[in-house]
């Protein structure tokens, strides 16, 4: 996830190596601009300071990370299907809700 917070967008690096443009809102970038200053560890390697999220050692983290940190929550939340889709998914469902009721 690379940000660009001049223009409130992060680009986000997917399925097949596809670039996306998200938009920020002013929460989320506020939140994500705390964390970088604050708590984010510094980059390990020259080329990765655009990274948003860094591993405990400043690598940027990668989609098994992700998984074990989803199969950790599952496990000891005990919940049956619990993965990044879904609440991919769950945020899609509410937001779309959110738009239609306005």
């Amino acid at each position: 996830m690379i940000a660009d917070f001049t223009i409130g967008e992060m680009t986000i690096i997917g399925k097949g190596n596809k670039e996306r443009k998200v938009s920020i809102g002013l929460q989320a970038k506020k939140a994500l601009l705390d964390y970088i200053t604050l708590e984010r560890p510094e980059p390990a390697r020259l080329g990765d300071e655009d990274r948003v999220f860094l591993s405990s050692e400043g690598f940027p983290i990668m989609h098994t990370t992700v998984e074990k940190l989803f199969q950790r929550v599952k496990q000891r939340a005990e919940i049956a299907k619990f993965h990044p889709h879904a609440c991919r998914h769950t945020f899609g469902r509410s937001f779309g809700r959110l738009v239609t009721a306005s």
